[in-house]
């Protein structure tokens, strides 16, 4: 890695020479990391603002969070705060794999960073892949902490094109975060559930969450009139979903539901969506 020192910045204008580097990066030892270290922190912005200057960084910080050299990079965004809250996604997207081994104190830039930008981030396409990713290796504390940032703006970040799916990678951690997502939108589990895009965070949650937070969106659906989804347009994938988990989780009550939804089986088949619903209930029954 010796010959590459001081070349890290010409590196990240050209896709192959970037690759090349990503590789050499990849098999790089600790003392070979510790030779262009320096320069890395010392470009870290400039990296951050061309696309394969941040694939680099993405590749860089992957090494050092396994080599427990990410206190010092650490240190460069406490020290530089103001400039990163007008600093593009494109960092966010470069340093996220810090996640993995640091708690909430010690990453308290990024935090601030992303608290700053979170609808952004949760929503902007090219940093999507990345958000999810930093949820799934963050540690708790740092889901719960994200999930507290979201909470104010959970509504806005459910009904978005993108935000959804950042919402649906949370939804499923099986642990308090999810819990606290789930509570966050209690009293909107119905309005949710007919929007085209915050029904697929209702339609994950159904189908891969805990039991505690399916239990506790059938409750509220059910409180609202569950068979009310049979005529929605996206309500009605979501009933869907209540009826294939709950054949898994109380066989009865979901023999039940399906006796309900069956009984208007001739008024249910001249609709559209209410037709998907009779459909799935003659599976689901044929398999209990």
């Amino acid at each position: 890695m010796a010959n590459l020192q001081g070349k890290i910045a010409a590196f990240s204008g050209d896709q192959t020479e970037a690759l090349h580097l990503c590789d050499l990066l990849e098999n790089a030892s600790v003392a070979d990391l510790e030779k262009v270290h320096r320069e890395f922190r010392e470009r870290l912005f400039f990296l951050s603002e061309h696309e394969f200057g941040s694939l680099l960084l993405m590749k860089f910080c992957a090494r050092i969070s396994d080599l427990n050299l990410e206190e010092p990079i650490i240190q460069l965004l406490a020290d530089h705060i103001a400039d990163l809250e007008r600093m593009k996604m494109t960092l966010l997207n470069g340093i996220c794999s810090l996640f993995r081994t640091l708690n909430v104190r010690q990453l308290e830039p990024l935090m601030r960073l992303i608290d700053f930008n979170i609808i952004n981030l949760s929503s902007d396409p090219r940093s999507l892949a990345n958000f999810e990713s930093m949820v799934q290796i963050a540690r708790y504390d740092v889901q719960m902490c994200l999930i507290d940032m979201i909470r104010p703006c959970v509504l806005d970040i459910a009904r978005d094109k993108n935000g959804n799916n950042a919402l649906q990678s949370l939804i499923i951690l099986h642990n308090g975060a999810s819990d606290f997502l789930v509570n966050t939108m209690a009293n909107n589990i119905t309005s949710l559930s007919h929007h085209p895009y915050a029904s697929f965070v209702i339609q994950k949650c159904l189908h891969l969450g805990s039991k505690r937070n399916v239990l506790f969106i059938i409750f509220e659906l059910s409180t609202t009139g569950l068979v009310s989804l049979l005529y929605q347009r996206f309500g009605n994938y979501v009933l869907q979903s209540v009826v294939r988990r709950l054949s898994v989780l109380n066989a009865e009550q979901c023999r039940e539901l399906i006796s309900e939804i069956l009984s208007r089986r001739n008024e249910l088949e001249t609709h559209d969506s209410a037709r998907k619903v009779v459909k799935t209930c003659d599976y689901v029954l044929k398999k209990m």
